[in-house]
């Protein structure tokens, strides 16, 4: 019974009959008909009406000659629905200061799209991995809203 199965809730029907799998992924299609992955749907930011794919401000981030390792993410915002924001590591020699935040937010203004652009970055020594080794962007969410939770400017009403 296919009803067992875990994908079982991810197949639609769609008007033109055919049953679709909805993965969640959100990939292209190219003119000899090759699909190309692009991010999972959870991992987009909505921010000011526009959608911000992270790993598109992540791959601006990793063109700086000082950045090692990125990971943005979007953090709940009152006006924006979401903000971007981005955890960095540095390259050995780097300094992680204001003069380096704003040069890091600066390379990104030129390369992106207004609302693609981190309004914050926060300095790690590392980032969290999952098992296979990825960056593990759901742990900075978490650790994002829990810090926060514990300043008061987050309750999960907005």
């Amino acid at each position: 019974m296919l009803k067992n199965r875990p994908w079982f809730d991810h197949l639609k029907i769609h008007g033109d009959g055919k049953t679709w799998l909805h993965t969640g992924d959100i990939a292209s299609q190219d003119e000899n008909g090759f699909f190309y992955f692009k991010l999972r749907q959870k991992r987009m930011i909505k921010s000011s009406g526009m959608n911000v794919y992270p790993a598109q401000v992540e791959d601006v981030l990793y063109r700086h000659p000082h950045v090692a390792d990125a990971c943005v993410i979007g953090v709940p915002d009152k006006e924006q629905v979401e903000r971007v924001k981005a955890f960095v590591v540095l390259k050995e020699g780097a300094f992680p200061d204001a003069a380096m935040e704003k040069d890091l937010i600066t390379h990104c203004q030129k390369n992106l799209i207004k609302w693609s652009c981190p309004r914050t970055i926060e300095f790690r020594l590392t980032l969290p991995t999952t098992l296979v080794g990825k960056v593990a962007f759901k742990t900075l969410e978490d650790q994002e809203l829990e810090n926060l939770r514990q300043r008061g400017e987050y309750t999960g009403d907005h």
